[in-house]
């Protein structure tokens, strides 16, 4: 039986593929919605002396900590076709060196959404 996450996989895998054929910005949005949502969840969390923590933080409360996970995130590079379409907005405007910077931090599932 697939799982849901193989089929995701997947999915994003064939979308990829298809930037190479196809208008790259209507799919970078796809894939990189995609690659968000396939992105490793902790699974705990460890402060500086070395205490694990397996609940969530407490809201307001951020101590200097590292995030635990399964297994190392997986980050291939960007293609081509979605640094292109990376570099345009919805209208087709150049974005600015910080919006690109930003645009690329997420697809890669680090930053925040906007």
């Amino acid at each position: 039986m697939t799982t849901l996450r193989e089929a995701a996989q997947l999915a994003l895998e064939a979308l990829e593929h298809l930037m190479n054929y196809s208008s790259p910005h209507g799919l970078a949005t796809v894939t990189s919605t995609l690659r968000e949502a396939l992105a490793p969840v902790p699974v705990a969390w460890m402060d500086r002396e070395g205490d694990l923590y397996k609940m969530p933080e407490i809201g307001g409360w951020a101590p200097p900590h590292t995030l635990l996970y399964t297994h190392p995130p997986q980050r291939k590079p960007l293609t081509d076709e979605e640094l292109d379409a990376l570099a345009i907005d919805e209208d087709g405007l150049p974005n600015s060196h910080f919006e690109f910077a930003r645009a690329i931090e997420r697809a890669h599932g680090i930053g925040g959404k906007e």
